[in-house]
């Protein structure tokens, strides 16, 4: 296999485990990310002294499953990073490697090519110094001496030429591979720039509904507490108007308490105290005379009542007789009034003649 394909096959597999790489950061950090704000919202959660809302409850539930899907996806890639034997830096230290690797052929061709300069520099200095043998014709050493430098001159350009290009061909391949480096460390941080975009803009998205909830559950809860506070108070105001009452009563009570105990005490004491005969001699008639007045309200008062039953009950009683008794009496008296309407009705009329 020739070396441009090996190196063009080496170039795609290393490009290949670059995005492999990069796929597998990029999951990654998403799941470090969503782990992160899930414990901040379960610290958040057992931290606070309320319920949570539905609205924060599904919300925490979401974040849960998003960091399940992003597992789930960092374990896809992790997998297809084994599969491919790649490692976070294999591909760029391979690729440093092969840099290094070009830098020193270079190097060795570098000097090689400065060996040769000078053995060609020396060899030209010795011909120079070298004096032609007195044995051999003049003409012949120096078509001898022109053939022996134009071979070994043309040996020499042929070396220089191979040389070059071989220091031409690896600078090539090093500024190509220098370029497909770049290239994929551009792609590699592009790609991590885009999703650590994409995750901030998530995350910032995310974070403003959970500051619009957060916002609402603190009204909520300011308005809740603030109920709660004037409850308080108006029950506190019931309790020191309760408070004043007990002691109001308390007092009525002592104040009750001590006159009972003095009439109780000056009802002892004329109990205990001996009746004491009268002025003048009992006279019942003076004491109903004095009496007599409040004796007739009192006996006016207790028999009204009475009466007037009595009068209401006579009263329907004689209606009632009456009725019965014009029933009656009418039943008979109405054949009688006939009767007489008759004979007056006929005394009215003219004899016939």
């Amino acid at each position: 296999m020739e070396p441009d394909s090996k190196e063009q096959m080496e170039s795609e597999r290393i490009e290949k485990q670059t995005l492999v790489e990069a796929d597998y950061q990029s999951a990654l950090a998403r799941w470090k990310k969503l782990q992160a704000r899930v414990d901040e919202a379960g610290k958040l959660q057992s931290q606070t002294m309320f319920p949570l809302g539905p609205s924060r409850v599904a919300r925490f539930q979401r974040l849960k499953d998003q960091l399940s899907e992003a597992q789930a996806q960092v374990d896809v890639a992790f997998q297809r990073r084994l599969d491919h034997g790649s490692s976070s830096l294999s591909p760029f230290l391979a690729l440093v490697e092969r840099d290094e690797a070009r830098s020193h052929e270079l190097q060795k061709l570098s000097t090689e090519l400065s060996q040769k300069l000078n053995e060609a520099e020396a060899l030209r200095k010795e011909v120079e110094k070298k004096p032609p043998p007195p044995s051999v014709d003049p003409v012949t050493q120096d078509v001898a001496d022109q053939q022996q430098m134009k071979k070994e001159i043309k040996e020499l350009h042929d070396t220089l030429k191979e040389v070059s290009e071989r220091v031409s061909n690896v600078e090539n391949s090093q500024s190509a591979q220098e370029g497909e480096v770049r290239e994929m460390l551009q792609a590699y941080f592009y790609d991590c720039a885009q999703g650590e975009t994409k995750n901030i803009e998530t995350q910032l998205s995310e974070l403003s509904t959970w500051v619009d909830e957060a916002r609402v559950a603190n009204a909520r809860i300011e308005g809740e507490q603030k109920a709660l506070i004037e409850e308080k108070d108006k029950e506190d105001a019931d309790i020191r108007d309760l408070l004043a009452r007990v002691e109001e009563h308390e007092k009525n009570h002592t104040k009750d308490k001590n006159e009972i105990e003095a009439l109780s005490a000056a009802l002892s004491a004329y109990r205990e105290k001996p009746v004491s005969p009268p002025s003048s001699p009992f006279d019942p008639e003076t004491i109903v005379l004095d009496m007599e007045d409040q004796i007739k309200t009192l006996v006016q008062n207790a028999i009204r009542p009475q009466i007037e039953d009595s009068r209401s009950t006579l009263t329907e009683d004689l209606k009632k007789h009456d009725s019965e008794l014009f029933t009656t009496l009418w039943s008979k008296l109405s054949l009688t009034h006939k009767v007489i309407a008759a004979v007056t009705e006929a005394t009215k009329q003219p004899p016939a003649s």
